[in-house]
């Protein structure tokens, strides 16, 4: 379930923002916040985990859960954002 979550916040807003041919500032940076927002979840459950082995307790997968809410919440932003406008004309192909 995290590993998707997680792989949803990293490809997602780049799949929609790539799908639209919508580049723009403020969908990327929010998608660079979110991708962000991952690696410090990865950190502070890395933490957690060096704390556990040192005191002999037990880790928790919970650990910085705040981080990957947020990032979560980045990347459906980011989505929103890249949405949000006059849809663009596709090329035709083939004629």
């Amino acid at each position: 379930m995290i590993i998707v979550l997680v792989g949803a916040v990293v490809l997602a807003p780049v799949v929609v923002i790539t799908d639209l041919r919508r580049w723009r500032p403020l969908p990327v940076l929010l998608w660079l916040l979110g991708t962000a927002l991952v690696v410090a979840w990865v950190r502070a459950l890395g933490a957690d985990v060096d704390r556990a082995d040192a005191t002999g307790g037990r880790g928790s997968i919970l650990a910085g859960i705040g981080w990957l809410v947020t990032a979560v919440a980045a990347a459906v932003l980011s989505v929103a954002a890249a949405r949000r406008g006059r849809p663009q004309r596709r090329p035709r192909h083939g004629r």
